[in-house]
């Protein structure tokens, strides 16, 4: 008699919850950002910093998890008498590296978010769910791998967070390749006009260090654009495609992701 090989596992009330929790303060944190991006020239340094600080509040708790998961597993190889043990059980460095990392991804990504496109915006909705059903299949896959479910959580989300930057990073970058919308909105057809009314808009920011940002960024995109019209050069357009948007946007939602599953 021959068996079926065994599916994933059905998902339990608990998995059930924390998927619909991680979907709407997924959604939430993009609705969040979104906001922010609309006034992001209006506000003033203390505006910009209070809004990073609390858009870091969802990835800087999700990478906390993640590294003091792996802290626990190096703390196994030491007594819990000694002084290292006993380092490795505290929790300050990794909530320091974890809240450094978030601030750092938030902020690249709330500047990013100035220049994104309309199309740009339901990729990234649409990124919520796609990579809940991943974190969803692949911790059914690997709970049996290992010895507790808290590891085969962490390895979960690690894998697809990798999987949604390669997947739709890719889908994000063919988009914009296909378009030519290397610049977004902003340089299509690279009119001055345009180009100038999006200039006066930094300039008129209250805080210097929004108009740096977003005076540093459209610069690189200018740059790149005029880069990857060089036809010669396809690898290159591709890696600076890559830099403005798909890698660091979709690495700073997978972390908030893995806050609001946590």
């Amino acid at each position: 008699m021959s068996v079926a090989a065994p599916g994933p596992a059905a998902p339990s009330p608990n998995l059930l919850r924390s998927g619909l929790r991680g979907l709407v303060l997924g959604w939430v944190w993009l609705a969040a950002l979104w906001g922010a991006s609309q006034i992001l020239t209006q506000l003033p340094a203390w505006g910009w910093l209070l809004v990073v600080v609390l858009l870091a509040v969802m990835p800087a708790w999700g990478l906390w998890l993640a590294f003091m998961l792996r802290k626990k597993v190096l703390r196994f190889q030491f007594s819990p008498q000694g002084l290292i043990g006993r380092w490795l059980s505290g929790g300050w460095w990794p909530a320091c590296k974890a809240l450094l990392l978030a601030l750092l991804l938030c902020s690249m990504t709330l500047w990013q978010a100035w220049f994104l496109a309309a199309w740009e915006w339901a990729l990234l909705a649409l990124a919520v769910p796609v990579y809940l059903l991943l974190a969803w299949y692949l911790q059914s896959r690997l709970t049996r791998e290992f010895s507790t479910p808290a590891f085969a959580w962490a390895w979960s989300q690690r894998a697809a967070r990798a999987l949604l930057v390669m997947v739709l990073g890719g889908l994000w970058l063919y988009g914009m390749a296909r378009s030519q919308d290397f610049g977004r909105e902003l340089t299509e057809a690279m009119e001055p006009a345009a180009l100038d009314a999006v200039i006066a808009r930094i300039r008129s920011a209250p805080s210097g260090l929004v108009r740096w940002g977003l005076d540093s960024l459209l610069a690189l995109q200018l740059a790149g654009a005029a880069a990857a019209d060089l036809p010669q050069m396809p690898a290159l357009r591709l890696l600076l495609l890559a830099l403005f948007g798909p890698v660091s946007v979709l690495l700073c939602l997978g972390a908030s992701m893995q806050g609001g599953t946590g």
